[in-house]
């Protein structure tokens, strides 16, 4: 596979030219003990429950301005903040959305590491509920670091049982996630939460997939049946640390884009959303000739507005982004790995 890797100067910074509105990247934002029974945390009064079954925030039929189509996502932030604002965040967060320690992220000084996870989103009322909890991390002195992460759970049901639409996606995001990767901060291409596809499978082992249960058997690399039903079976399965995370396709039935640098922003979230929510509206009618025809492209700018043309992005986010790879393609400033909230 040729990878297109925009040009990076050998002492470049990805997160001091970002600042501006809060965003550092990410280094570190594995979830090592996201199946250990942390949900209380250290102190069990400063945690809220998610509610994933509440239809609260979904606009079934007016759509969003920037999330029109139904499809439902959830959002994971992870991000620092102190006990007093944490306690503020509980009392203050909309109704559904939970709250927890996260245990992949060390406390700093006297902030925490916490999770705010998202119900399900749709539409107009989905962005609403959003841009409100973007606001109170903003109010509560919420902060990232390299070690936050950014994960935006899309909803599947269209895609269950469907190898095809599933292969297609999975070839879609292996074709062209360096171009998703020129969006974002460097150090979101070598982070071991976030493993590369391109390091876990070669693209034609993933075009002779020919049927659902091949193609499981290829994301965990085990033929045996009653092996595969265990590892579908457990939450915390070490295939998740992927950009696409497809172990939640099949185990829960919506698939994880886990490539995004931690931020509190409402912009650069919500457009993060919306991106891949358009990518996976469009997949489904795409043709595997179509993705394909950009898998030799090495000239960035070309395969960039190949993939903008492909999965049918609007105007607003084909400008963001370009902006954003300009920003991450041009960085100057050496790195520090060891950045302080």
């Amino acid at each position: 596979i040729h990878i297109v890797t925009p040009p990076v100067p050998a002492n470049a910074d990805d997160e001091i030219l970002d600042l501006q509105d809060g965003e550092q990247d990410s280094d570190n934002d594995g979830d090592e003990n996201d199946d250990v029974d942390n949900e209380h945390g250290h102190d069990g009064a400063m945690t809220r429950d998610l509610d994933d079954k509440t239809d609260a925030y979904i606009s079934k039929q007016t759509g969003g301005s920037i999330l029109p189509t139904g499809r439902t996502v959830g959002v994971e932030i992870e991000f620092y903040t102190s006990r007093q604002a944490r306690q503020q965040l509980c009392e203050t967060l909309p109704e559904g959305f939970g709250l927890s320690e996260d245990g992949s992220l060390n406390d700093e000084d006297d902030h925490s590491g916490i999770e705010i996870r998202t119900p399900r989103l749709a539409g107009l009322r989905g962005e609403m509920a959003l841009k409100k909890v973007c606001a109170l991390l903003a109010e509560n002195d919420a902060r990232v670091n390299t070690r936050c992460g950014l994960h935006v759970h899309i909803g599947g049901e269209d895609y269950i049982d469907n190898y095809d639409k599933v292969k297609s996606l999975l070839l879609t995001y292996l074709v062209f996630e360096d171009v998703l990767f020129s969006f974002l901060p460097r150090s979101r291409r070598s982070n071991r939460y976030c493993i590369n596809l391109r390091d876990r499978f070669h693209i034609e082992e993933v075009l002779r997939v020919s049927s659902y249960a091949k193609l499981e058997a290829l994301w965990y690399r085990e033929m045996n049946d009653d092996t595969l039903t265990q590892l579908k079976a457990t939450r915390g399965s070490n295939t998740r640390y992927v950009g696409l995370n497809l172990h939640s396709m099949f185990h829960a039935g919506h698939a994880e884009v886990r490539h995004h640098s931690g931020t509190t922003n409402y912009e650069k979230i919500i457009n993060w959303v919306a991106l891949n929510v358009h990518l996976f509206d469009r997949v489904r009618w795409i043709d595997d000739c179509d993705i394909l025809a950009a898998r030799h492209e090495v000239r960035l700018a070309r395969k960039t507005k190949m993939f903008f043309e492909l999965c049918s992005i609007p105007e607003t986010l084909r400008t963001f982004y370009l902006k954003r790879q300009k920003l991450f393609a041009l960085d100057t400033r050496e790195e520090d790995d060891n950045t302080t909230i």
